[in-house]
């Protein structure tokens, strides 16, 4: 591939790199168990609590790692709009001014749109315009941009998310049928139990709890309830408040980004950069 063409494929190549090393380094930081549960019984509202144990803190250089996931991402938007401009103007030399027009809103993004992207073909801008990147358009994009600004100004911050199940136990039986010789006539019937069988539905994600600290209470239920051990808790690291995607884990989250660019490069060759305008 042309070495301009791949620019942006390298950022988002990069982003890919540093996110499965950041999924090894979680990996083996809850491997130490950093978090645990433990039960209390409150006798005076007849509650009983699981609560958490935090025996080590998120590390805060993770919040650098992401800053570059999401630079990387943003980058490769930007190097993907100076190849449109390029394809579209030739002999233009000068790019400094050129960026993939992100807004707040579609107003803005028809401003920026003109500002940040110049002279381009009216067949590319149609593109540019039918990917909606705004707020209340593809939120994706606005969504990239400003967790991409809350690093650079503010720097991005991780804690300890955890998402509960509860577990639905079916209860099974082998059943056996008592024939009379001869006719065949079925005499009695009996069953024999068989372990139950639990399935985990995993809770909703507007009920995973954010952040965790030492003492955090993950669930109450009454005391004694019959499902007390089919409870469950995954732990993983999360977005803290105000950061976007406030409380959704981190891996997914930062894995679904680059998915994204991923698919909006795809249709930008596609439609312009590999066709004839």
């Amino acid at each position: 591939m042309n070495e301009i063409y791949s620019s942006y494929r390298l950022k988002v190549a990069r982003a890919k790199q540093l996110i499965d090393e950041l999924q090894e380094a979680v990996s083996t930081f809850f491997a130490g168990k950093p978090f645990s549960v433990y039960i209390e019984d409150d006798a005076g509202t007849g509650l009983r609590l699981w609560k958490v144990k935090v025996r080590e803190e998120i590390p805060v250089m993770w919040s650098a790692v992401v800053g570059d996931v999401v630079h990387n991402l943003r980058s490769a938007l930007d190097l993907l709009a100076v190849q449109i401009v390029r394809h579209c103007e030739p002999t233009r030399k000068k790019f400094a001014e050129v960026q993939f027009p992100i807004a707040s809103d579609e107003n803005w993004f028809e401003k920026g749109l003109e500002r940040r992207m110049g002279r381009i073909s009216p067949d590319a801008k149609k593109v540019i315009r039918e990917m909606k990147p705004y707020k209340g358009g593809n939120s994706r994009f606005y969504e990239l941009s400003e967790i991409n600004n809350i690093d650079k100004h503010r720097a991005v911050i991780l804690v300890g998310g955890a998402q509960s199940s509860f577990g639905m136990a079916w209860e099974l039986f082998d059943v056996y049928e008592n024939r009379e010789i001869g006719t065949g006539i079925v005499k009695s019937i009996s069953t024999v139990p068989r372990p139950p069988k639990v399935f985990h539905i995993d809770s909703e994600l507007s009920q995973r709890k954010f952040p965790i600290v030492d003492g955090s209470i993950l669930l109450s239920n009454p005391y004694r309830s019959v499902v007390d051990d089919l409870h469950e808790f995954r732990f993983d690291v999360a977005f803290g408040a105000d950061q976007i995607f406030d409380g959704e884990f981190l891996i997914p989250t930062l894995r679904e980004l680059c998915s994204f660019v991923e698919t909006i490069i795809e249709e930008a060759e596609v439609k312009i950069l590999f066709s004839v305008l």
